[in-house]
């Protein structure tokens, strides 16, 4: 027993040495190894499926958005990066320890307006989730196919109402009479200098400017004690709306 129990001890030892020589000249090698403490998206994933999936219905619409759940979750793994630490003598970074941490909203976001451009309309067939069809029209031809669709690409089965236009009965009233902003130039941003554009001239209206004079409180001081005495100010306004 104690000869074996030495050549337990023995042979341990052995593959623990191997396993550090292996070890060593793995990082000798690639120069970095995994550790630290990458970000939990394992729980994070399992919160948001419990949090979102179980509130969807058994319907088409439901399955619809099980996938695209799936899609946005796989878009947060897809984007995580990898953050390095150096390690070695007056920093020289002969070897650094890695670990995976997530992205900020605006590199996820971008991953998912790019599978939203790309969205594939599908027609719900059966009540089987994988039995999804693609229409496709050419020529005045619609075609009907199997989809396998991919984990990042989203999909949709009803084509979005047109928001230009008013429809009641969609809870829309269009754009007609909307404000927007022909402001530009140093602290406007890209939405509020394009809003003119998407809500009218991309809705085939024009646009109408209309001065209006407001008056504003200004020049004020504060008398001891303790009032705040102030002017009444006019000031012409431009607003522009879409016609």
């Amino acid at each position: 027993m104690v000869c074996l129990r030495r050549y337990y001890i023995a042979s341990a030892w052995s593959i623990w040495r191997s396993a550090i020589i292996k070890y060593k000249a793995f990082l000798l090698d690639k120069q970095w190894t995994w550790g630290g403490c990458s970000d939990n998206v394992r729980f994070g994933e399992k919160t948001a499926k419990q949090f979102l999936d179980t509130k969807e219905p058994e319907t088409d619409t439901g399955l619809v958005n099980l996938h695209n759940n799936r899609v946005g979750r796989w878009a947060v793994k897809k984007t995580m990066r990898r953050m390095c630490k150096c390690h070695g003598v007056s920093g020289s970074c002969a070897v650094s320890t890695c670990w995976m941490r997530l992205n900020d909203m605006h590199a996820i976001g971008t991953r998912l307006r790019r599978a939203f451009e790309k969205a594939k309309r599908l027609d719900y067939n059966g009540g089987a989730f994988g039995s999804w069809q693609e229409t496709n029209s050419a020529e005045g031809v619609t075609r009907r196919r199997t989809l396998p669709f991919k984990k990042g690409t989203l999909i949709y089965s009803f084509d979005s109402i047109d928001f230009c236009n008013a429809n009641l009965t969609a809870g829309t009233i269009g754009t007609r009479g909307r404000e927007c902003s022909l402001r530009a130039g140093v602290g406007v941003s890209r939405h509020e200098a394009n809003s003119c554009k998407r809500l009218c001239y991309d809705c085939g209206l024009q646009i109408r400017t209309e001065k209006t004079i407001q008056q504003s409180s200004c020049k004020c001081k504060f008398i001891w004690c303790c009032n705040v005495v102030c002017e009444s100010c006019s000031q012409e306004v431009v607003r522009t709306f879409c016609h």
